[in-house]
């Protein structure tokens, strides 16, 4: 973009378009933010899941196991 110092409508142009640019920039901020805060609860849910479930899946093992059969 190509300033006219001498023109308002240029600088209020450019002010309008760098305000615009900081919104986008605190959006994508916030946004970030937000995933990693979703990510972070994904991460959590999968962790009490899993070891819920481990428990149940080991004894499964166990079982298999000692019946000769193995998991792969």
């Amino acid at each position: 973009m190509v300033l006219d110092v001498n023109s308002q409508h240029d600088i209020g142009t450019a002010r309008a378009a760098l305000e615009g640019r900081e919104e986008i920039e605190a959006f994508r901020r916030d946004l970030a933010v937000d995933l990693k805060d979703e990510a972070y609860e994904l991460i959590k849910t999968y962790d009490a899941v899993y070891k819920r479930k481990q428990p149940l899946l080991l004894s499964v093992r166990n079982t298999c196991q000692a019946f000769g059969f193995r998991l792969v």
